[in-house]
Formats: C-alpha cells, sequence, structure tokens
C-alpha cells in the first residue's frame, strides 16, 4: 500500500479496498473489510504522511499503540 500510494502516487482510495474489502470478499471473510455494524471492528492507523502503521484494532481490542506492540498473550500474563 504504501509503495502504491507514496512511491507511485495512486490515490490511497483507489489502493485501500485491494487490501480490505476486495480481500475479504474473495476469501469469504463476512466479518471483516468494512467498518459497519456488526462487523469485527479491525481499523488499522496509518500516519498521513508516510503510511507507516500508527495503531491497529483487532475486534475492539488495541494491539498496536503509537507504531509499538500493545499486548501481552495470555500464556505470558505469569511469566
Amino acid at each position: 500500500v504504501r509503495s502504491c500510494v507514496v512511491e507511485h502516487k495512486l490515490p490511497l482510495r483507489d489502493v485501500l479496498p485491494i487490501v480490505t474489502s476486495n480481500t475479504a470478499k474473495i476469501l469469504n471473510l463476512g466479518q471483516k473489510g468494512a467498518l459497519e455494524k456488526g462487523k469485527a471492528a479491525d481499523v488499522l492507523v496509518l500516519r498521513k504522511d508516510s503510511l507507516e502503521i500508527k495503531d491497529v484494532i483487532v475486534s475492539g481490542r488495541r494491539i498496536v499503540k503509537n507504531g509499538r506492540l500493545h499486548f501481552k498473550e495470555q500464556f505470558l500474563k505469569d511469566s
């Protein structure tokens, strides 16, 4: 995505469906691919200038915050 938008100057609105809604549809992932009521609530937040990953929320749970992992697996909880 970053290469297409930053280096090749393709509009993000044209590139984004390739890795979101189109992919979800082809893989038959009905709960993924769009921000809509009843869907999985997966969100990827990118930095505007570089398109680097800033935040990732999966099923309503933040796993990346400010570009860094922000969770601990349950099996590591007591270690």
